[in-house]
């Protein structure tokens, strides 16, 4: 209140809060520097990895503790673990450890799993207290093969395949190779298989398949003893194949699409009316112009990019060719390839398609499933694909409106 002035001074919240954490700094480090107060010790790990299952030991030292008490507190639910050399958790794998006379005050966690790992505090009661923050991290023993879930090779090279193991407790004594859920005869009349094996804190097993022919394909698993086994599906492919489609360019059935790319850069669907014929109905020839041929390229992200563009502007703004609204068209593309494009584009891909045959390498599992329904012999599935020249590696969609009823 201002003398004489009957108004009240505006209350600073923001000049209150300032001060205080200045007087709490100022005193903290005023109480850091007096001689006899505890501290941690600097060189105390703050990061811990444990395995689950193995017990692990979370430490911190503390120097010139007195009187005062250590705790350990877990960060997550701000829960009060251990004070001194008593557990206070009902959780009867926590333990507080401690040796007499000893600087080490440690929290011991019996068979560990994943949802522990996080922040915990080592706290001394001093006022205020003051706290030693560690990270736990538990895992898990994990093994990886290095070319993904799928192989593609040519007829005649080697097959090259990488174990990796990690996060064992200790390396593994020993590591399997099956083939068709058969033990790899490394002494076969076949010949040509070795196996290098290397062991540590990170084990790895190359297998090595020389002159991979047909009966090599298949699938590969790679098992620790002391960790969970890791497959690998091979594919051998015949000599006009080029090999540049090793090195498991497919993960998966839409991912067979990349390993084409590998090859060819990318893979042209354009309209080959006059080399396949489908469905009863003949196509019909486009009625407008274009700048060039058109081509929609398929890439792995997935999403469709329209390369050239149609002249003409009839019925383009309204309505897809043969009455097909976008809406329809929309669903169709989401179905397939989780796409959207503008109303502009899904019109002119919609056009092209339901007046020329439109051919492309459809991974799609729903119409797997319906082709026998919607598209009838049509349609090959995307493992078929790769026994076809590169240039026939396309396949018909909706020439009869088979899109639009799915």
């Amino acid at each position: 209140m201002k003398a004489g002035s009957g108004t009240e001074t505006p209350f600073d919240e923001t000049t209150v809060d300032i001060s205080s954490r200045k007087f709490r700094a100022e005193f903290l480090q005023e109480w850091h520097n007096t001689p006899d107060a505890p501290y941690f010790d600097p060189n105390t790990p703050r990061n811990i990895t444990g395995l689950v299952g193995h017990p692990v030991k979370l430490l911190c030292r503390v120097k010139n503790l007195q009187n005062r008490t250590v705790s350990w507190v877990r960060h997550r639910d701000i829960h009060l673990l251990t004070v001194g050399r008593y557990t206070y958790t009902s959780d009867q794998r926590f333990e507080a450890q401690h040796r007499p006379r000893s600087e080490e005050w440690a929290l011991r966690i019996r068979s560990p799993q994943r949802r522990d790992s996080g922040q915990y505090e080592c706290q001394i009661s001093t006022t205020p207290p003051i706290g030693h923050a560690v990270f736990l991290s538990i895992v898990e023993p994990e093994t990886t093969i290095s070319s993904g879930a799928e192989l593609f090779i040519q007829s005649g090279s080697t097959i090259n395949l990488t174990c990796t193991v990690r996060h064992t407790p200790e390396p593994p004594i020993s590591i399997t190779w099956t083939h068709r859920d058969q033990i790899i005869n490394f002494d076969s009349a076949r010949g040509g298989i070795s196996l290098v094996t290397e062991k540590g804190l990170k084990s790895t097993s190359r297998l090595l398949v020389q002159k991979a022919r047909g009966y090599d394909a298949g699938v590969y698993t790679c098992g620790p003893n002391n960790a969970p086994p890791a497959s690998i599906r091979v594919h051998v492919l015949s000599g006009e194949h080029p090999a540049a489609m090793q090195q498991g360019c497919a993960k998966s059935s839409l991912d067979f699409i990349v390993s084409i790319m590998c090859t060819f850069l990318a893979v042209f669907l354009v309209f080959f009316t006059d080399h396949l014929q489908f469905g009863t109905t003949p196509p019909r020839k486009h009625q407008h112009a274009y700048s060039s041929q058109q081509a929609v390229f398929l890439y792995s992200s997935p999403k469709i990019v329209v390369a050239s563009m149609i002249t003409g502007t009839a019925g383009l703004t309204t309505k897809c060719a043969s009455g097909h609204g976008l809406s329809n068209c929309s669903k169709c593309l989401l179905h397939m390839f989780n796409l959207k494009l503008q109303d502009t584009d899904l019109c002119r891909l919609c056009k092209e398609a339901a007046e020329t045959p439109l051919y492309l390498i459809c991974s799609c599992p729903a119409l797997m499933h319906k082709r026998s329904t919607l598209l009838g012999k049509h349609i090959i599935q995307p493992e078929d694909a790769k026994f076809l020249p590169a240039r026939k590696v396309l396949l018909y969609l909706t020439a009869t409106n088979a899109c639009w009823e799915i």
